[in-house]
C-alpha cells in the first residue's frame, strides 16, 4: 500500500512542479516525508472537523418562540442528534416547545429548529445552520417553502406531497428541511400524547434524468473502447453536445468536487431524490476503476464542451510546452488538496464550490463565481481547455484514481510474475 500511495502522490508532485524549477524532491525519503505530511495533514484536518463541529441550539430558542423568556430541555438523542426544549414566560406559565434536529441537505447536515405552540400548532420554523450553497437556499425563502408549514398541525400532513410543495431547483434542500420538520414533528406530538399519521416511505426518484445518464455513460464507454470506433475524429462530439445539454443545461448538474467531499466527510444525501447524483458520482469512478479510462472529463463534462466552444471562436494556438504543460497542470493537485483540507476542517463542502459551471448553468452564483466563469472562458479562449487542464479539481481526482488503479494493476501483475 505505502508503494501505490508514493507512486501516486509523487505523481502528483512532481507534476505540480513549476516549469523550469529543478525537482527538489528526489529521493525516496523526502518523498515519502511529503507524502506522509499530505496524508497527515488531511486526516488531521479531519478529525479537527469532527471534534470542533458545534452542535448546541440553545442560541436559536428565543428566535423560534419569542414570548419565551426560559428554557428547559424535556429531551435529548446525540444518536439521532434531535432535542425537545419547552418554553415558559417570566410567570412561569407554559409557552410552548422548540424543537431542533437535524435533516440532510445537498451539502450535507442542516439544523431545523421548529416552534411549536402548547396545542402542538407549528409556529414558526428556520434552518439557522446549513451547509447548502447559498443561491440553492435562498430559493426556499424567495419562494416562500418556509411559510407552507406555519399554521399547521403536528396530527396533520407535513409531508412533501401532502399538503407541502418542494421548490424546483432546491429539490434536495427542500426534502432535507421537510426531514428535520417530521422529526420534530415526532417528538413534540409524544410529549403531547397526540397520535400522527403514519409516515409515507419516500418515492425512488428514477426517471428520464437517471436513464439519458446511464446511457450517456454507456455511450462514452463503447465508443473509446469498442474497435469499431477506434480513430473516429467525430465520436468526442455527441458526448460532448450530450452533457452540455442533458448535464449543464437541463439538468444543471456536472459533476461537482462537493460531491465527492461531502461524501468524504460523511454526508451521504438520502438515495430516494439524489439518485442521479449517485449514479453521476459512482459511474463515473466505477469506469474509471474497472476500465481504467476517464469517461467523464473530455467526453461527458458540459464546461468541456463550453471551452471547446470558447476555443473555437478564436481558433488560438497559444499554448505551453509539453514539459511546462505537464507541470503547470499539477496545480490542481494543489487546489485539490487544498480544497480537501478545507472541507474537513470546516465540515462545510460547499466552500469547496469554486468550480465556473455552478453559476454558468443555474444562472446563479456570487460575484466571485461569475468573475471566474468569466475568467475561464477568456484563458478557453487563449489556451485549448485551459479550465480542465490546469484548475479542475475533479480531474485531478479521476487521474489520482486512475494512477492508483494502475500502480495496483502492476503490482499484482509483478506478483504473479
Amino acid at each position: 500500500m505505502s508503494g501505490i500511495l508514493e507512486t501516486v502522490f509523487y505523481a502528483c508532485l512532481k507534476d505540480a512542479n513549476p516549469c523550469d524549477v529543478p525537482v527538489s524532491v528526489k529521493g525516496r525519503s523526502s518523498r515519502t516525508i511529503l507524502i506522509v505530511a499530505a496524508l497527515v495533514s488531511l486526516a488531521a484536518a479531519w478529525v479537527y472537523g469532527r471534534l470542533a463541529y458545534d452542535a448546541s441550539v440553545e442560541r436559536y430558542l428565543a428566535g423560534a418562540l419569542p414570548h419565551a423568556t426560559k428554557f428547559q430541555l424535556l429531551c435529548f438523542d446525540s444518536g439521532e442528534k434531535l432535542c425537545l426544549f419547552e418554553g415558559r414566560n417570566d410567570q412561569t406559565a407554559l409557552v410552548g416547545y422548540v424543537s431542533a434536529v437535524e435533516g440532510r441537505g445537498y451539502g450535507g447536515p442542516m439544523t431545523v429548529v421548529v416552534g411549536w405552540s402548547r396545542e402542538g400548532q407549528l409556529l414558526s420554523l428556520g434552518v439557522p445552520k446549513h451547509k447548502e450553497d447559498g443561491p440553492w437556499f435562498r430559493l426556499l425563502e424567495n419562494r416562500g417553502f418556509f411559510e407552507q408549514y406555519i399554521g399547521k398541525s403536528d396530527t396533520g400532513p407535513l409531508e412533501l406531497g401532502r399538503g407541502i410543495d418542494a421548490v424546483s431547483g432546491a429539490t434536495v434542500s427542500s426534502y432535507g428541511v421537510a426531514e428535520g420538520v417530521l422529526k420534530a414533528r415526532e417528538l413534540v406530538a409524544k410529549q403531547l400524547g397526540h397520535v400522527v399519521p403514519a409516515r409515507l416511505a419516500p418515492p425512488l426518484k428514477l426517471g428520464l434524468a437517471e436513464t439519458l445518464l446511464v446511457l450517456g455513460l454507456v455511450w462514452v464507454a463503447a465508443v473509446r473502447i469498442w474497435r469499431l470506433f477506434a480513430g473516429k475524429s467525430w465520436r468526442r462530439a455527441p458526448s460532448l453536445v450530450f452533457g452540455f445539454v442533458v448535464l449543464g443545461l437541463w439538468l444543471g448538474q456536472p459533476l461537482s468536487f462537493v460531491n465527492v467531499t461531502a461524501w468524504l466527510v460523511g454526508y451521504l444525501p438520502p438515495f430516494h431524490n439524489s439518485a442521479l447524483l449517485y449514479v453521476l458520482v459512482l459511474g463515473v469512478i466505477a469506469l474509471a476503476v474497472v476500465l481504467g479510462r476517464n469517461f467523464y472529463c473530455f467526453w461527458l463534462c458540459p464546461f468541456a464542451a463550453v471551452q471547446e466552444g470558447a476555443h473555437l471562436i478564436t481558433g488560438s494556438r497559444l499554448q505551453a510546452g509539453e514539459v511546462c504543460r505537464r507541470r503547470l497542470a499539477g496545480t490542481r493537485y494543489l487546489l485539490l488538496w487544498f480544497a480537501l483540507l478545507l472541507a474537513f476542517v470546516s465540515r462545510t463542502p460547499s466552500l469547496t464550490v469554486y468550480e465556473p459551471w455552478t453559476a454558468l448553468f443555474t444562472l446563479k452564483g456570487s460575484e466571485l463565481q461569475w468573475a471566474l466563469v468569466a475568467v475561464t472562458l477568456v484563458g478557453a479562449m487563449l489556451v485549448h481547455n485551459f479550465w480542465c487542464t490546469y484548475l479542475c479539481p475533479v480531474g485531478a481526482l479521476l487521474e489520482i484514481v486512475l494512477k492508483a488503479r494502475s500502480k495496483v494493476s502492476s503490482t499484482f501483475r509483478t506478483r504473479r510474475g
